[in-house]
């Protein structure tokens, strides 16, 4: 299941998480101890999803706001993991007082704003409507000022915020004016000295002084929210966490992650420190070794459908959406050359021999198409077309590089000589091949498939060796074989990693934590490190020397 939300309790002790399930179905909130890592509640009551959280500050309850289909505010006890008490609303934030556990506000659309006092004895609560006069407005997020005495609420109509006096109930003043406005608030967070942060879909961050005389709150009337400093960031702010003895704003990036599916993952050749991957509209080279980003190549409204790295490493050459396969330079980014109409339509395999003038192209058709590549020019030299299906995966012999094979939807998988242009052999089952991958001495090839199985079939004769049933519910869709030839490592759409002893076909080990379909399976050239990426945008880094 999904992560909807999280929140940290203010002592920082807990941690707690909602999720996401189908309709009608129940959401599991988890609570989480921080310092042994050891779930320790895992409550039940929400349908569907849950929609946000939020810790009181004496760290002994958490409110819980349900999705659409619940429509229910639930007030937590840490300790036993049941529920104290509930009601019946629609809300889309939830935020316990700073300092008051028994007062807490919840926010939603049509102008709901509500302020809850909590009755720990009699289990109950009781909600003050908020005086929003003739404001209408779909709040998205709210926050409460350091004191208690005013609630901060952003709403999707951009105005940014609504200050509440929390006291008597009514509205005070929105901002910023109509021009600054973002484009829909999606984070909000009060700072000491009354310094709000803000942050818009469209990637705007924007700060605003709250904090004012009452002296200048008559001379300026109800004038809007101000803008005093604003930031621009790549992509649309989803939340705001502030450290708690941080007094300075700096911005500092420390981890970046795609934002769609991650299509491809490749490792240069004799590098084990390095990676790069491909998504909608973006290729990223990243350090493994300290998980940063180290290069990011934009390539706007194509999606990045597949990797291949030149041997001398002088080149990344990625296959898109629109047909056309694009070469950059893997220290600037810059490109290098385009071959237009590579393909009439998505590329979605790429490989090039160790001799890097040669390069292998499959598309969504199954078409097969072999290309001379240098500097000054791109050459077409073959087009194949024996697959009548995509495909998907293509790859080259690190033993022998004359063979090339390619996995294709149409049930087959094909040994080619690249010497000659011609089929060598051919594999077929009744199943999408979605990957397939040499062995060590590459005597035998392993496939993964919509039928579930991982397949071992012999190179020369082209028969099935040995089938494992990689999953038992749903596809398979990636794998790769150890540099020793000892482990298959395999992923599918039950969101699984999953290691197999290759001789024995007996699986000793299963990797949690993906929530997308696994796409890739590559081990580094080191064989010390298996890299994963799934269809969330997620990219996860599993140790596998000591196995």
């Amino acid at each position: 299941m999904q992560v909807s939300c999280l929140a940290v309790s203010k002592d920082g002790k807990n941690l707690a998480a909602g999720k996401i399930t189908s309709m009608g179905l129940e959401a599991e909130l988890c609570i989480w101890d921080l310092a042994s890592k050891k779930l320790t509640q895992r409550c039940l009551l929400h349908k569907g999803r849950i929609q946000a959280l939020s810790f009181s500050p004496c760290a002994s309850l958490l409110a819980s706001i349900g999705g659409p289909d619940d429509n229910s505010l639930v007030i937590w006890e840490i300790g036993t993991g049941k529920a104290l008490c509930g009601s019946p609303m629609s809300a889309s934030a939830v935020a316990f007082f700073n300092r008051d556990s028994e007062r807490l506000a919840t926010c939603g659309i049509d102008s709901s704003m509500h302020i809850w006092q909590l009755d720990r004895a009699a289990r109950k609560l009781t909600a003050i409507s908020v005086q929003l006069g003739l404001c209408r407005r779909n709040f998205t997020i709210l926050d409460i000022s350091e004191d208690d005495r005013y609630l901060y609420v952003g709403s999707t109509s951009g105005d940014v915020a609504e200050q509440v006096s929390t006291e008597h109930k009514r509205l005070c003043r929105s901002g910023p004016a109509r021009k600054g406005a973002l484009s829909t608030v999606s984070a909000l967070r009060c700072l000491p000295g009354g310094i709000l942060l803000v942050g818009g879909g469209e990637g705007r961050l924007i700060a605003m002084d709250t904090a004012q005389s009452e002296q200048q709150q008559q001379a300026a009337g109800r004038g809007p929210l101000s803008i005093m400093a604003e930031a621009r960031l790549p992509d649309g702010v989803t939340g705001i966490a502030v450290h708690p003895s941080s007094g300075e704003l700096i911005q500092q990036l420390r981890h970046t992650a795609h934002c769609s599916a991650v299509n491809d993952v490749v490792f240069p050749h004799g590098s084990s420190d390095l990676i790069a991957s491909c998504s909608y509209e973006e290729i990223r080279v990243w350090n493994i070794t300290s998980c940063t980003e180290l290069l990011r190549i934009r390539l706007p409204g194509l999606d990045c459908l597949c990797l291949a790295i030149t041997q001398d490493g002088k080149s990344i050459i990625v296959g898109c959406s629109d047909g056309t396969i694009r070469a950059h330079a893997p220290q600037t980014g810059s490109q290098q050359y385009i071959i237009h109409d590579a393909h009439h339509t998505a590329v979605l395999a790429l490989e090039v021999t160790s001799n890097g003038t040669t390069l292998i192209s499959g598309d969504n058709q199954g078409y097969l198409r072999v290309w001379r590549i240098g500097p000054g020019s791109q050459t077409l030299l073959m087009s194949l077309k024996e697959h009548k299906g995509a495909i998907n995966r293509i790859s080259v012999g690190r033993l022998h590089p004359q063979d090339c094979v390619t996995a294709s939807s149409d049930g087959s998988c094909i040994i080619w000589d690249l010497t000659t242009l011609k089929r060598k052999c051919m594999m077929s089952a009744n199943a999408f091949f979605k990957d397939a991958a040499w062995s060590s001495d590459e005597s035998q090839l392993v496939t993964a498939g919509t039928d579930r199985k991982l397949v071992y079939w012999d190179c020369y004769t082209g028969e099935s060796i040995r089938e494992l049933e990689g999953s038992r519910t749903e596809p398979m869709l990636s794998a790769a074989v150890h540099p020793a030839g000892s482990i298959l490592a395999s992923g599918g759409a039950d969101h699984l990693v999953r290691l197999w002893r290759y001789d024995e076909g007996v699986c000793f080990a299963v990797g949690y934590g993906h929530t997308g379909e696994v796409r890739r399976c590559v081990f580094s050239p080191d064989g010390k490190m298996l890299v994963t990426a799934d269809s969330h945008g997620a990219l996860k880094f599993w140790d596998v020397s000591k196995l």
